[in-house]
């Protein structure tokens, strides 16, 4: 049994939080609030630091820094600390599989539906996990107003069975924190760190990070 811990959208406040114990860490993106390169340098050295043996990340659309399209690699290589973007690494047995792209929206790492169809192509059919920064269209993605702002994409490859992991990870729309198992084939986690705007913000209240068991 692999346990993960996952996590999303900490927007700068993941010192503040309680970081369940497990064989391999993940965060789906949104660690930044301004996407600062000092924002990047600070995370990575909390995700460096963490006592998990090995330690996954993506970029969000806020995460600007990592657009820039400077190489890292040097601040997280000896940590086992893997970036993926649009690329993918197999651990404890497992294939990952990590892409950041998400629809027209405000920040960096977004795309026309075309553009993010190609993106996604490129995703193996054999993946046992995938991260991505966003949810598939009408799959824990409703904001507090109700409102669905999945990827149209990714949900059609969800619901055609092109896209099978055991587990598909992702937060970017925080009002769909949340798991979601799906044809008993998949799990779909929304680990969201920061609630939705206005839904607890104010007061400091973050959703907790998820731990999920695979075989």
């Amino acid at each position: 049994m692999v346990k993960i811990v996952c996590m999303s959208d900490t927007h700068g406040r993941h010192h503040g939080l309680i970081v369940p114990d497990g064989n391999i860490l993940v965060h789906c993106g949104d660690f930044s609030a301004r996407g600062t390169e000092l924002e990047l340098m600070g995370f990575l050295g909390w995700f460096a630091l963490l006592p998990h043996p090995h330690k996954v990340f993506i970029a969000g659309n806020h995460d600007e820094a990592l657009s820039r399209g400077y190489e890292y690699e040097w601040l997280y290589g000896p940590q086992k600390v893997h970036y993926l973007c649009d690329s993918g690494v197999e651990i404890l047995g497992l294939k990952f599989w990590g892409t950041p792209w998400v629809p027209p929206s405000a920040g960096r790492f977004i795309l026309p539906v075309d553009a993010r169809r190609e993106k996604f192509a490129l995703i193996p059919g054999d993946v046992d996990v995938l991260i991505t920064h966003g949810p598939p269209r009408g799959f824990l993605d409703q904001s507090r107003n109700g409102m669905h702002w999945g990827c149209e994409v990714l949900q059609e490859s969800l619901t055609g069975g092109t896209l099978r992991p055991k587990l598909w990870m992702f937060g970017h729309i925080h009002g769909g924190y949340g798991e979601l198992d799906v044809a008993s084939r998949t799990k779909l986690v929304n680990c969201a760190v920061m609630p939705d705007y206005g839904d607890g913000e104010a007061s400091g209240n973050l959703n907790g990070v998820r731990v999920v068991e695979l075989d």
